[in-house]
């Protein structure tokens, strides 16, 4: 859906209504928001820059929940500088979401990650 958004720095919803994939890539994305996306099934991110990723009462329609990947490479990856670092310590948030257990798993494990929140409290 916002594949095409490549110099979004900053993304915020409220009830944005998506069935399937939301999918972001943009070089300079630093925080993005997905707020009461009910139906949404998989949030798809390549942004090199993110420092918060909050994907908050999204339950992911009928299936087993959110799907939330975190994407490692891209064609936007060429732009970047040769010695670009990509960011780590992201702060994720899903409070009140329901995220699959496969993408759970994956993101404590992943090296980009740094804290994870589940509950209603601040960074």
């Amino acid at each position: 859906m916002l594949q095409t958004a490549t110099n979004l720095v900053k993304f915020e919803s409220y009830k944005l209504q998506v069935q399937d994939e939301l999918a972001f890539a943009s070089n300079k994305l630093e925080s993005l928001c997905v707020h009461r996306s009910d139906c949404v099934q998989k949030v798809s991110v390549w942004a090199p820059k993110l420092k918060t990723l909050t994907v908050q009462a999204c339950y992911g329609g009928l299936t087993c929940g959110v799907h939330v990947i975190l994407l490692d490479d891209h064609d936007l990856k060429a732009l970047l500088p040769d010695n670009f670092v990509l960011s780590t310590d992201i702060n994720i948030s899903c409070v009140n979401s329901n995220v699959s257990p496969s993408s759970w798993y994956i993101l404590k494990n992943h090296p980009r990650i740094g804290e994870i929140k589940t509950e209603n409290d601040e960074f």
